[in-house]
């Protein structure tokens, strides 16, 4: 065998391990290996496993603020619903308020209008007759006088009369007409 030894030594050179060196390796090794799995890896697979607990609540933390946070949403959906639905309403009830103020309005102010519009009338109406009375009682007759002085070719007196007594028909004397002058001559 220590044939072999000397070609496997051969072919690694340098590389070639030492038996002793092989040996105190070999329990550096096992002894750091008994080191960690007895003092550094049981507090370091208690700090994961905390961790993935951890983990795990968030999670579920998280899926409940989820939960929680639909059914908020679902709630706030509803009364916003809720809320356009009573806007609509009272939309509409303002609406029909109004249409019918409207109207009330309407129907008073056509009232308005045909009382005004009957006073107006009436007030026109005794307006005229009032310039009518007028106008028959002081310049009808004076015209008339005014006519006659100059037809006649004499002052003629204007008759009195008073105020509101409705007038007489005048009487003008019938002027002959030339056929009527020929046949008396």
């Amino acid at each position: 065998m220590p044939l072999a030894a000397d070609t496997v030594r051969e072919l690694l050179g340098p590389l070639y391990p030492e038996p002793a060196e092989l040996i105190v390796g070999a329990l550096s090794f096992g002894l750091l290996c008994w080191v960690l799995l007895r003092w550094v890896l049981p507090p370091v697979a208690h700090i994961a496993e905390i961790r993935e607990l951890v983990i795990e609540g968030e999670f579920a933390s998280a899926a409940q603020t989820r939960a929680d946070a639909d059914g908020v949403r679902q709630e706030r959906d509803r009364v916003l619903a809720d809320a356009r639905s009573e806007a609509r309403q009272i939309r509409g009830y303002a609406a029909a308020l109004a249409y019918a103020e409207r109207d009330r309005v309407l129907a008073g102010a056509v009232v308005e209008r045909d009382r005004l519009l009957a006073e107006g009338g009436e007030r026109l109406l005794r307006e005229y007759e009032a310039v009518r009375r007028e106008l028959l009682d002081v310049h009808v007759p004076r015209i008339a006088a005014e006519l006659a002085s100059r037809v006649l070719g004499e002052a003629v007196a204007t008759p009195a009369r008073s105020p509101g007594v409705a007038a007489a028909p005048v009487q003008v004397p019938a002027q002959k007409t030339e056929s009527e002058s020929a046949d008396v001559h």
